[in-house]
């Protein structure tokens, strides 16, 4: 998973150096197309359910559900947040 992450966070500081300053929408867009350049599939402002005891609990609404890639063995859920510096 290290190579992912160092992926994710190169891109991420190259949109940030790129947009600082702009709402996180921006930067899920930004984020997006980063992720489309570097051939990693995804879901974006996807949802998913999630159980207790096969009893539905709530269902959440992520940014990101990142394919495994890389040396990403499981799918992530990501939820971005933005921190100015």
């Amino acid at each position: 998973m290290q190579k992912f992450i160092k992926q994710i966070r190169n891109i991420s500081e190259k949109i940030y150096d790129e947009i600082a300053g702009c709402e996180e929408r921006y930067f899920q867009v930004a984020l997006s197309i980063e992720l489309n350049k570097k051939g990693i599939n995804f879901l974006r402002e996807t949802s998913v359910q999630f159980f207790y005891d096969k009893y539905p609990l709530s269902l959440f609404i992520f940014d990101f559900l990142i394919y495994p890639c890389l040396d990403l063995k499981k799918k992530l859920l990501l939820k971005l947040r933005l921190i100015q510096k």
